[in-house]
């Protein structure tokens, strides 16, 4: 008997990651986000297949590259706050009014709501990771110590 139930927890695995994985992979050129969905995808794999935990890694490091990236500074940061509360706004309204935008609908506004969140959620975690390195970078300057090679954050002004 345990070695059906482990079958079926590695088909439902199976089926439940590989479909998370290609909307990821689709969400990458459609409304969506492609990028968590693809991580999300992977994870869900990677409780069940090795090859998967392999390209988990590289795929949240990349995310985080992205998330950095959006907080690196304050002009970066606006912009992608900016994008994502465009993207929340025209999701919307493609859910609730999908007549005033043209290929509208629900599935689209969903796609684009969830685009928007992981912007901002993203961007809101990459700057306030910027603003804890660079706390911790003054604290160490200030007792006389000094940080491993700076990363790309820098201080804007």
């Amino acid at each position: 008997m345990p070695g059906l139930l482990r079958m079926v927890r590695r088909g439902a695995v199976t089926v439940v990651g590989a479909t998370v994985l290609v909307a990821g992979l689709l969400m990458l050129v459609l409304p969506g986000p492609g990028l968590l969905g693809t991580a999300a995808g992977l994870a869900i794999l990677a409780t069940e297949y090795a090859w998967a935990r392999k390209h988990v890694h590289h795929v949240r490091r990349r995310a985080h590259d992205v998330t950095a990236l959006a907080g690196a500074s304050p002009l970066n940061t606006a912009v992608a706050i900016g994008f994502g509360a465009v993207l929340l706004t025209v999701g919307t309204v493609a859910v609730v009014a999908p007549d005033l935008i043209p290929f509208a609908g629900v599935g689209v506004g969903v796609g684009l709501l969830l685009s928007g969140t992981a912007i901002v959620v993203g961007t809101v975690v990459g700057y306030r990771e910027r603003l804890l390195a660079l706390r911790l970078r003054r604290e160490a300057e200030r007792h006389g110590m000094t940080l491993g090679a700076p990363s790309q954050l820098s201080e804007e002004r």
